[in-house]
């Protein structure tokens, strides 16, 4: 996969997210048509690493948490590595 377009949760503001994002170095898009608001879209390819990847995540934990929406941004992590190594075991 290319491109991950991951839902809001309730009472996310895309905009104040995307900018919150954007001031931490990490570019993604809004989502379109009936997704318009509701969720946005992130490219993982080319020279993306795992660590890019991370730190993308835990910025998106601190946006969401910068509009009191609660996130473990650990399990985030937690999770994301998991998958990472599932990854690597299948290739």
């Amino acid at each position: 996969p290319t491109l991950s377009c991951i839902l809001y949760p309730e009472g996310a503001d895309d905009g104040k997210f995307r900018a919150s994002l954007a001031s931490r170095g990490v570019i993604v898009a809004g989502s379109l048509a009936h997704l318009a608001g509701k969720a946005f879209r992130m490219g993982h390819m080319g020279n993306a690493t795992s660590e890019m990847l991370e730190q993308a995540i835990i910025a998106i934990g601190e946006a969401l948490q910068e509009q009191n929406i609660e996130v473990s941004i650990e399990e985030a992590k937690k999770v994301f590595l998991q998958q990472i190594e599932q990854a690597k075991v299948k290739s």
